[in-house]
């Protein structure tokens, strides 16, 4: 998977590129309608910050909240 490079510089990749322990601000979010409205009701906009527990399967926390995600929904996740 590559990364890419937003305004800033900074590099972004997918959700599922994350290391357990890191914490990384969603940047993006690839998908339709349906899947962006499910997200933002999670808190999953872009902006929020979360931090990866564990990485099979993917627990993430976001405003203080644990969840877990399924691989598909997670590619779609730009963070950086």
């Amino acid at each position: 998977m590559s990364n890419q490079h937003g305004r800033s510089g900074r590099a972004m990749t997918s959700l599922t590129g994350v290391s357990a322990g890191k914490q990384v601000r969603v940047f993006a979010i690839d998908g339709g309608h349906k899947l962006r409205s499910r997200l933002a009701g999670m808190g999953l906009i872009p902006g929020a910050k979360l931090k990866v527990i564990k990485s099979d399967p993917l627990i993430i926390v976001v405003n203080g909240v644990r969840m877990v995600l399924g691989r598909g929904m997670a590619c779609k996740i730009n963070v950086r």
